[in-house]
């Protein structure tokens, strides 16, 4: 929302062209809309010792393949190899959807 706000992009996600909300304790709101979060979820979890998404989907039993790009390497990977980001990225996209 930050970002959006910073470049002057609507984010029109919400029902009938609703922006997010963010209450003050920090959780989002989309008017119309469910939003489930789940590294919140994750927090909940007493078995995980990392809150990662690669900890999360191997405690739900989902079998996904998560290749490994730190963080501090995404600008060079994006300047240099574009694909591996983009297959990064799916990747994650793909487990957060098998997730719910």
């Amino acid at each position: 929302m930050e970002r959006a706000k910073r470049f002057g992009v609507r984010l029109a996600v919400g029902r009938l062209g609703a922006e997010p909300r963010m209450s003050v304790h920090g959780h989002v709101s989309i008017r119309g809309r469910l939003n489930v979060d789940l590294e919140d979820m994750a927090r909940d979890v007493p078995e995980l010792t990392v809150e990662t998404l690669e900890e999360f989907v191997k405690y739900l039993g989902i079998d996904v393949r998560l290749d490994t790009i730190e963080e501090y390497e995404l600008g060079d990977f994006w300047e240099h190899d574009r694909a591996r980001v983009k297959k990064y990225s799916m990747q994650r996209a793909e487990a957060v959807l098998k997730a719910f």
